[in-house]
């Protein structure tokens, strides 16, 4: 083939490329490449071609041999550069167009892809100075300015960020990196609004833009759409193809809704792309623990250890405990195994730059054990803080006198304020306070105020809502812009974003609220606001906050609404006949010393049932409580232990509480907002009040209702309590009257937002 003919060949595949008719082009290249195998022009196109097919490897390959062949050629090692950024191997992106710079200093676009390359390592500053260089050559280079504005997004710039960004979509109204980025912006600023206006204005303009589909994801997660926000991602996903970022992305947004089979299908498929991601390992074993898979959760965590030495990895090793133990002894084995842990992590280095990316997360089952976790949870926090300096942000007013203002600022902190527990315990109180006029009071949460679930909780709310983006450095700023004197976060140690935040001081004074009842260990954290009703006498040893005992019972619950209709035992799938001794709670309260009690009482009562619902995340749970009770229990009062799907319905759960002759609440955590529902339709709810308040909501709700029936002095009293009550008719009826006469107590309780009143306006003196 003469060079003449060559030249034509390889414009024609050129023109045909650039038409988008790719297969044609390939055939081209592939047949001059028969005739001269050494032509760098055509390997450089083919590889071009091949790239655009999704063919990154032969790409590679292609553009290899084509650099080789003519090195001082920019183009073809400008090529090779946005492949292997394609492939997500940025390193050796960042090398090739480093080579190019060396041959043409002042090529813009070499500096921008540089750029991108540095950014996707994070290394957001050298990024910043190649996106100038870019537009210090070329003025109106609008995809040099929205990524520079990308990188001061991360960096924590948003004025910089901003004035980026609108000098990009000036240059181009329709650049969709440009309004993906804006669309950013107003999502850590609390507009989603104005984010969704401009992520669909950046999808209207490409339809394939795949950051844009991540970016609408999240912000459809935080308005409570979860269905349309995993399809966002699965699209984003589909269309980038074998990514390990995309990947990463919906393995998030999966854990963010609770769909934790999906998180571990996300991380087998990345594990495909790249066997030695120490990452995916990583969350892949944090999950199967969370699951109540074991094995695999412990090889997945030393795996990744023998990847990579990563200290955010030798923390959750070290944190992770199951969700369901076996036995006390293991309880004890556990326990001993952390502090064992937590003592070397403290002698150990090593820096987390985002600890929220690096999945430290929260100690939730740690409450479960029945034991004093003051002095575990001040070290947990003592090496969050060593690994991670992030946390600990300061907020500028906190270290300033007051500012002299009429009204107390009072934040509310919960991740949790749509239809959920932690909403049916605060609400009311909020509402409450947000109507007095010494009080200026703030929502604060990294869910949507505008979606219906929150409208509906927070119906007469007269405060105002913030919402924070999922980032950390920004919610710090956020929060802090808000010059609050109190901060109350609502339930720590049930949301990692939130248990992260508490590390920063972000108000002079910080509080927690009885949302996830146990200490946090955090030194920032100032007080514990409980209720005097459900401690003990020693309970101020329990806590690393000053504890604060709310004399009035605390409770402020909205009195649940109940349905006139009916249904039967048949309508559950219960017995219709015999005693049903129902437990309505999560799994994870039941603790092993529980297992002896729920088969003495079925040996006492031959006709009665145990009823137990299943984990509505983790089926596994239940096999693993089942496989307890097998050796726990005889065999005859085993077979009598049911086990019933989670009832989400509300009319449906206050039914079947009602169906049952006795509520069995679990010692050594017990009952919380359960209670609201049960005291509502009478239900009797036998209690043994435990060492700890988490194990004596029961008994604060008996001495708010002045009915003391159903507490019982000792395990074998509360088996008593339990088969009387529920084979009495009479005594059921009797205490099932009492309940419901004085029931008013607990939903009118107007004294419950004077304790918090009354608390604040003594750590505020000055106001």
């Amino acid at each position: 083939m003469s060079t003449i003919s060559m030249q034509q060949h390889l414009a024609h595949a050129q023109q045909l490329q650039q038409t988008g008719n790719l297969a044609e082009a390939e055939r081209i290249c592939r047949a001059a490449l028969l005739m001269a195998p050494d032509s760098p022009e055509m390997l450089n196109q083919l590889g071009i071609v091949s790239s655009q097919t999704g063919k990154h490897d032969e790409a590679l390959a292609l553009l290899l041999r084509a650099t080789v062949l003519a090195p001082s050629k920019h183009t073809y090692l400008f090529n090779l550069g946005t492949v292997y950024a394609a492939k997500e191997q940025f390193v050796a992106a960042e090398d090739c167009f480093r080579r190019v710079l060396s041959i043409s200093t002042n090529l813009p676009e070499a500096h921008y892809n540089l750029g991108n390359a540095l950014k996707d390592q994070g290394r957001l500053l050298e990024a910043v100075d190649h996106y100038r260089k870019a537009i210090q050559l070329r003025s109106s280079y609008a995809s040099a300015w929205s990524n520079l504005g990308s990188a001061y997004i991360q960096l924590v710039m948003p004025t910089d960020a901003k004035a980026a960004m609108e000098r990009a979509v000036a240059l181009n109204p329709k650049s969709p990196s440009a309004l993906n980025n804006l669309a950013t912006i107003a999502r850590n600023e609390g507009n989603l609004d104005s984010a969704l206006k401009n992520v669909l204005a950046a999808l209207t303009s490409n339809p394939q833009y795949v950051d844009a589909y991540f970016t609408l994801g999240s912000i459809l997660l935080a308005s409570l759409d979860y269905r349309n926000a995993i399809i966002a991602y699965e699209k984003g996903v589909a269309l980038k193809g074998a990514s390990k970022s995309a990947l990463s992305e919906l393995a998030n947004a999966y854990a963010a809704v609770g769909a934790y089979a999906g998180v571990v299908d996300t991380m087998h498929r990345l594990l495909q792309i790249d066997p030695n991601d120490a990452r995916a390992q990583l969350y892949l074993g944090i999950t199967q623990m969370e699951r109540g898979f074991y094995d695999e959760a412990e090889h997945a965590f030393q795996t990744s250890l023998d990847l990579v030495d990563d200290p955010a990895v030798r923390i959750r090793q070290a944190l992770t405990m199951r969700p369901i133990v076996e036995s006390a002894n293991e309880i004890e084995e556990i326990r001993r195994r952390l502090d064992a842990r937590l003592d070397d992590l403290l002698g150990q280095t090593g820096l987390i730059a985002d600890p929220y990316a690096a999945q430290l997360g929260t100690n939730f089952f740690l409450a479960y054990h029945a034991k004093n976790n003051r002095s575990l949870q001040i070290k947990i926090a003592r090496v969050y803080r060593k690994f991670a300096p992030s946390l600990n942000f300061v907020a500028p007013h906190c270290v300033q006198p007051r500012k002299q203002r009429a009204r107390i600022r009072v934040g509310f902190l919960s991740k949790f304020i749509y239809r959920h527990s932690v909403t049916i315990a605060f609400s009311k109180v909020i509402k409450a306070l947000s109507k007095l006029p010494d009080f200026e009071v703030f929502v604060i949460s990294t869910t949507n105020f505008t979606s219906e679930s929150v409208k509906e909780a927070y119906a007469g709310y007269d405060g105002a809502f913030v919402c924070i983006p999922g980032s950390l450095p920004y919610a710090q700023h956020a929060i802090a812009s808000l010059e609050l004197d109190v901060l109350i976060y609502l339930d720590l140690g049930m949301d990692p974003f939130t248990l992260l935040l508490a590390f920063a001081r972000l108000a002079p004074n910080q509080c927690v609220a009885t949302g996830h009842p146990d200490t946090t260990g955090i030194d920032t954290i100032d007080y514990f606001i409980s209720e005097d009703a459900a401690e003990p006498a020693d309970g101020d040893s329990h806590y690393s906050e000053k504890l604060v005992r709310l004399p009035s019972g605390g409770f402020g619950f909205p009195r649940p609404p109940l349905s006139t209709s009916t249904k039967t035992r048949a309508d559950f799938n219960l017995p219709t006949v015999g005693t049903l001794y129902l437990c309505p709670m999560m799994l994870q309260k039941l603790h092993p010393d529980f297992d002896l009690a729920v088969s003495e009482i079925l040996e006492l009562d031959q006709t009665g049932y145990v009823v137990l619902f299943e984990s509505f995340q983790h089926p596994k749970w239940g096999e693993l409580v089942r496989s307890r009770l097998d050796k726990n229990m005889a065999e005859g009062a085993r077979g009598r232990v049911l086990f019933i799907p989670w009832i989400h319905d509300p009319d449906d759960f206050k039914r079947i509480l009602a169906l049952s002759d006795v509520i069995l609440d679990p010692f050594h955590f017990g009952i919380g907002t359960t209670g609201a529902f049960a005291f509502a339709v009478g239900a009797p709810v036998v209690t043994l009040p435990g060492e700890f308040m988490r194990g004596r909501v029961g008994l604060q709700y008996y001495k708010a209702l002045g009915v003391m029936d159903c507490v019982a002095a000792s395990k074998e009293d509360y088996v008593q309590k339990a088969v009387k009550i529920g084979t009495d008719p009479i005594l059921h009826e009797t205490i099932k009257q009492k309940i419901l006469s004085n029931n008013h107590r607990i939903y009118d309780n107007s004294l419950a937002y004077q304790d918090y009143s009354d608390f604040i306006h003594r750590i505020v003196p000055n106001a």
